[in-house]
C-alpha cells in the first residue's frame, strides 16, 4: 500500500473520538487563525479583488459563503475565494516551516461542508 493510500484511509477511518485532546485544541487554534485571516483578508486590495472575481465567476448554485463578505456563491468558487483571502495577509499557519495546509484545507473543508451541513 502507498503512503497516500495509507494516510487517506487512516484519514477516512478516524473519528472524533481518537483524537487526543491535544491534537482537538491545536486542530481549533488552527481553524480559528484560519477563519480571522479569511475575514482580514478581505480588507486588504488582494483579497477584495479575489471576492470580486469569485462573484463575478460563481453566484449559482449558490452552495457556499465567501467568509467576511457573506456572499454565497458555488462550492469551489468558495473554496478558492475562502483560501486566498486565508492567505492575502500571508499570516496562515505552518507546519515545520515547510507547507501551509490550513488555507487550503479548511477553506475547501467549509466551502463542502457548508452546503451538508456538517
Amino acid at each position: 500500500m502507498g503512503v497516500t493510500r495509507e494516510l487517506a484511509r487512516y484519514v477516512a477511518d478516524a473519528s472524533y473520538a481518537d483524537l487526543s485532546p491535544e491534537a482537538i485544541v491545536a486542530a481549533k487554534r488552527a481553524i480559528l487563525n484560519i477563519l480571522g485571516n479569511c475575514v482580514a483578508g478581505n480588507r486588504t486590495r488582494i483579497g477584495s479583488l479575489h471576492v470580486q472575481l469569485a462573484r463575478e465567476m460563481g453566484a449559482a448554485p449558490a452552495q457556499a459563503t465567501i467568509l467576511g463578505d457573506g456572499a454565497r456563491v458555488s462550492m469551489p468558487v468558495a473554496a478558492y475565494a475562502n483560501g486566498n483571502l486565508a492567505f492575502a495577509l500571508d499570516y496562515e499557519d505552518t507546519v515545520r516551516y515547510v507547507t501551509h495546509p490550513g488555507f487550503v484545507t479548511c477553506a475547501s473543508g467549509l466551502a463542502v461542508g457548508e452546503p451538508l451541513r456538517a
